[in-house]
């Protein structure tokens, strides 16, 4: 349902899905999971760079913590690529995605975070090398938020457009509508 309803608001082929998801799982636990891990990070990365490409992508949307190996990556890949993460929950220490976090968080240009405690908390953990809004998923907040992490494009004025995609799980809990209503 929010797959057709993405569809019907934006153009024919801007809705790209993919099974492919990084997990949170305790690859200690389950180590051939791993194998699994990098497939779909691999491939993820691999179909994100299309879309940037293809569409000519100036600002990149994770709304889910376990999108942050992905923003990194492209970000690698293409440096003058604006990415905005959005973190639902506290990301512990000991943790695979906050140890990557960590280590990758300077790769961000911005952090949305739903609470004043999860702001406090990241960036604690960042030492306050990225920006983070706080937002309560609202969408005034987020839209403010995504403009504040965007650099002006030269020679566009303070109108300019942007494309933007966003990459993440389309679950309901996930409030994935916010990003059209922005």
């Amino acid at each position: 349902s929010v797959r057709k309803e993405y569809e019907r608001v934006l153009p024919a082929n801007h809705v790209v899905t993919s099974r492919f998801v990084l997990c949170r799982w305790d690859l200690k636990k389950h180590p051939l999971m791993l194998v699994m891990w990098v497939l779909s990070y691999l491939r993820s990365v691999v179909l994100v760079l299309q879309l940037i490409r293809r569409y000519q992508i100036d600002v990149i949307y994770g709304n889910n913590s376990t999108d942050i190996p992905i923003l990194a990556a492209v970000r690698r890949w293409k440096p003058e690529l604006k990415n905005v993460s959005h973190i639902h929950d506290m990301l512990e220490t000991d943790s695979m995605m906050g140890k990557y976090f960590m280590g990758h968080a300077q790769s961000l240009d911005h952090i949305i975070v739903p609470s004043k405690a999860n702001k406090e908390y990241l960036a604690g953990l960042m030492k306050g090398s990225v920006p983070i809004t706080v937002a309560y998923n609202s969408v005034p907040l987020l839209s403010a938020s995504l403009d504040s992490a965007v650099l002006q494009k030269s020679g566009q004025g303070e109108h300019a457009e942007y494309q933007i995609a966003m990459v993440g799980t389309i679950a309901e809990r996930k409030d994935p509508m916010a990003f059209l209503r922005i």
